[in-house]
Order: structure tokens, then C-alpha cells, then sequence
């Protein structure tokens, strides 16, 4: 499914099928809301298979045209049948998942609450005897502002991260059939849960929902469901390898088999069209970007460098790209995303020797760190805040390697980061840059320091 489009109609069922058959061509699934079998087109009989119906669309469009008398002169009333399907549609899906077209019909001759901001005011030529023509026309062209309308529809990033569990909970409820599923809502609470999920060690809930998601998609929304995988893939393969001591030739691991069936898989959906998401091809890049990276640093591989730098720098193009109906998304969630990729271009930057842009983009990295630290925790999101807290002591702790690691740098940030913000159990970043410090201060025999981490580690484990 793209998007399971209900239709209501009322004495317009031509126009109705006239729409799906556009709809189709433009890759939805719509659903034209028709009567029980056996029952004349004129009844006003709701059957179950109507709400089967409805309850099984993700998005709907409402066709209100007036009945006509038998003179062929509008009356003021419309078919009961829709009516109620209107009314019953409001109460189960988002305001901006129904788009009503009136036809031949003032705003003004309808209550308010009806209507919303995807209402759209449409003329038929002699709509009492309209000819097969002018009902094609007009499909198209609704067919056309469906299109436009429900492209332009994304999600607050920002409103999403602040109430990571109210959004948890409507994919949960999503999930159970408790809450309309709607593909394309649910894909943006996924893109935009992602981090703070990963951050949380929530990921197997992420996995669960995006095998309920994966069995009702198909078309451009499965790319969704090859993105996030093959990033859970990515977190689950790097947690491993930071446990694993590989004493053979790494490339005939399997990890690193998997880490390339991850780019493989991921450089399958670069450069699709009718992309759905905002932000998509922001984290694609980026974790095509990160998956070579991770290759380089395990088999030396100078490509995958390269590939590495090519994706980040793509990554940066699409995050100055993408177009939101929300401030917070072009602000906010662009910053954010501006701030984790810098970082990452910077390693790469770093180990192919070009120190001065590296530093030059850490430097841009943790100024907007900052910035973003200093909004989540105005906006009450201080587990969040203190992640990337923790995200800002690994681009120092970059730093300090490139300048040497002397025993005083490294107790500096042990002191600044890992002591503050030790956590009451597992915490990735935490762990993340214990870890690199660690390694250092051991291979460097820093008696002192390797006592403290020692002592930092066994208290963050009780």
C-alpha cells in the first residue's frame, strides 16, 4: 500500500471511479465507498463492508455534491450515506489526512467544522447530466490536487522528539489496530524517533513497529522500511564490533560481509524518485556515509574512504535541500542533523589527512551542538540535551587525538563529560567515549587516569 485512499461519494459514483482510476495511476489504492451487493444504488443502507472500508484508509477524499431534484436543480441537502461517512472519517483520521472537494458548492454552505485546510472548492459543467468528458476532467484534476496537497504534508520533528512517548505510544496503538494507520504519518514519527531511540536503547521497539509497517507497504513507502533496517542493522553490527577481538583478517568476517550488504542495500534506493519523506535521503546519505567509514577503519580500504566523504558531503546537500511546512524542521531538526553529519565528514577528513577542514567542520559541528543543547533543554528534553552533551566530549576527544593525548587532555574530558553525566546503566555515547578514552589511556599506561575510568565504569554498571 502507498496509501489507502477511502473515497466517499453521494449520487457522484462515476466522478468517484473516475478519481480512484487516476489515483491508481499515480501508485495509491484507493477504495470507493460503495453499497452492499444486491442493494440498489439508491439505498440508504450503511453496510460493515463500508466500514471495513474506512477503517482500513489511511488518508480520504470527500466528493460533496448537492442531490438534484427531478427538474435537475440542486437541492440543499447531500446523500445521508455520505454524510455519515464524512462525519465518521473526521472522528478517526487527522484533520490533514481529509482532503474535500466541493463541488459546485460554497464554503459558506457548510459548518466550519467540516472543513480544514485541504479543502478545495471545484467546478463540474452541467453536473445534473455532466458528460463523460468533463467527469474525466474533473477527476484529474482532483486526482492532481490530492497529489500536491498530501506530498506537502510532514511532521514536527521537534514536537515528536519533546514527546518521544506520546508518539511511541500512537505507533504502538498503530500497530494494535487500536489508531488509523496512516503509512506516511508513521514514517515520519519513525525518521524522527530514529536518534532519540538509538539514544534511549529503544531500538527493538523501532524493529517490532517496522515489521508491522513492512507487511502493509509497498511502492516508494517499502524504501522506508530498507532505510531504517538496514540502520538498525548498522547499530546492531558497531555494537558488536566494539565486543568483538578479531584476531584474523577482517575482511572475511562476517561482520564485515554485512557491513557491505548495508551499503549494497542502501545505494540500491539512492537517487529514487517520488521520495515521501523530507528527510530520507538526508539520513541515507549519512549512513552510507558512516557504513564506509566503518569499512575503511576496519580494512584500510581507501575507496571506501572516499565513498565515505562522497556520501557526507551529499548528506549536507540534501540537509540544506529539504522543504517543511514546519519552522522547527528547517531549523531545528536541519541543524541537528547539519551537526551530527559535520562530525562525521570531519573523522573522515581527519584520517585522509586534510586536518584543516576537519577541524574547521568540528568546530561548525559543536557551535551548532550548542545551539541545539541549549533548545532541547528549554523544551524539558534534558535526557536528549545530555546525549548530545556527551556527542560534543566525542568531537573533543577527536580533537585532542589530533593534537596529541596527553594524559591532561584526556583526564580534562574524563573530568568534563564522563564524570557529570555517568550514567544509572547502559548509555551508548557514555560508553562510547569511555571506551576511546579508555583505549588510549591504557596503550599510553596513564596509571592514575586508568584508575579513575576503572572506578567510572564499575559505579555506571551498579
Amino acid at each position: 500500500m502507498s496509501e489507502n485512499v477511502f473515497i466517499a461519494w453521494g449520487k457522484n459514483e462515476g466522478l468517484a471511479q473516475a478519481v480512484a482510476k487516476r489515483l491508481q495511476d499515480f501508485g495509491y489504492s484507493p477504495v470507493v465507498g460503495g453499497v452492499q451487493r444486491g442493494k440498489s444504488p439508491s439505498s440508504f443502507f450503511i453496510n460493515a463492508n463500508v466500514l471495513t472500508q474506512m477503517n482500513g484508509a489511511s488518508a480520504a477524499i470527500i466528493l460533496a455534491q448537492k442531490i438534484f431534484d427531478s427538474k435537475g436543480q440542486p437541492t440543499n441537502e447531500f446523500r445521508p450515506n455520505l454524510m455519515f461517512e464524512w462525519g465518521y472519517l473526521q472522528h478517526r483520521l487527522r484533520a490533514d489526512a481529509i482532503h474535500v472537494f466541493l463541488i459546485n458548492i460554497e464554503r459558506e454552505e457548510l459548518p466550519g467544522d467540516l472543513l480544514n485546510a485541504y479543502t478545495q472548492k471545484v467546478t463540474l459543467r452541467n453536473p445534473a447530466n455532466a458528460s463523460p468528458a468533463a467527469v474525466t476532467a474533473l477527476a484529474n484534476q482532483i486526482a492532481a490536487i490530492f497529489q500536491k496537497n498530501i506530498i506537502e504534508i510532514d511532521f514536527d520533528g521537534l514536537e515528536i522528539i519533546k514527546n518521544y512517548d506520546v508518539y511511541r505510544s500512537a505507533l504502538w496503538e498503530m500497530s494494535e489496530g487500536n489508531q488509523a494507520f496512516n503509512p506516511r504519518e508513521a514514517g515520519y514519527y519513525v525518521l524522527h524517533l530514529l536518534q532519540p531511540a538509538f539514544y534511549r536503547n529503544d531500538l527493538k521497539f523501532i524493529r517490532d513497529f517496522m515489521s508491522f509497517y513492512d507487511q502493509k507497504v509497498s511502492g516508494p513507502l517499502s524504501n522506508l522500511t530498507i532505510l531504517v533496517g538496514e540502520i538498525l542493522n548498522y547499530y546492531d553490527l558497531t555494537d558488536n564490533l566494539t565486543k568483538l577481538k578479531i584476531d584474523r583478517n577482517i575482511k572475511k568476517t562476517s561482520e564485515y560481509r554485512q557491513l557491505n550488504n548495508i551499503v549494497d542495500s542502501l545505494t540500491s534506493i539512492r537517487g529514487s524518485k517520488d521520495r515521501i519523506f523530507n528527510i530520507f535521503d538526508v539520513l541515507l546519505e549519512d549512513f552510507i556515509g558512516l557504513t564506509n567509514l566503518r569499512l575503511f577503519l576496519l580494512g584500510k580500504n581507501q575507496n571506501h574512504l572516499d565513498d565515505a566523504i562522497t556520501a557526507f558531503q551529499a548528506a549536507l546537500v540534501e540537509c540544506s535541500q529539504f522543504k517543511s511546512a514546519f519552522q522547527a524542521n528547517t531549523g531545528f531538526i536541519r541543524h541537528l542533523w547539519e551537526a551530527y553529519i559535520e562530525r562525521n565528514l570531519a573523522r573522515a577528513y581527519f584520517l585522509k589527512g586534510k586536518k584543516r577542514e576537519a577541524l574547521q567542520l568540528q568546530k561548525s559541528s559543536n557551535k551548532k551542538r550548542i545551539q541545539i543543547r541549549s533548545r532541547l533543554k528549554t523544551n524539558g528534553v534534558s535526557y536528549l540535551a545530555n546525549q548530545i552533551e556527551l556527542e560534543i566530549g566525542l568531537s573533543n576527544f577527536d580533537e585532542a587525538m589530533q593534537a596529541g593525548p596527553t594524559a591532561a587532555r584526556l583526564t580534562a574530558l574524563t573530568e568534563e563529560y564522563l564524570v557529570p553525566f555517568k550514567p544509572r546503566g547502559a548509555d551508548r555515547v557514555w560508553e562510547r567515549l569511555h571506551a576511546a578514552i579508555s583505549s588510549v589511556a591504557l596503550q599510553r599506561k596513564y596509571k592514575d587516569l586508568n584508575v579513575q575510568l576503572a572506578k567510572l565504569h564499575k559505579a555506571s554498571r551498579s
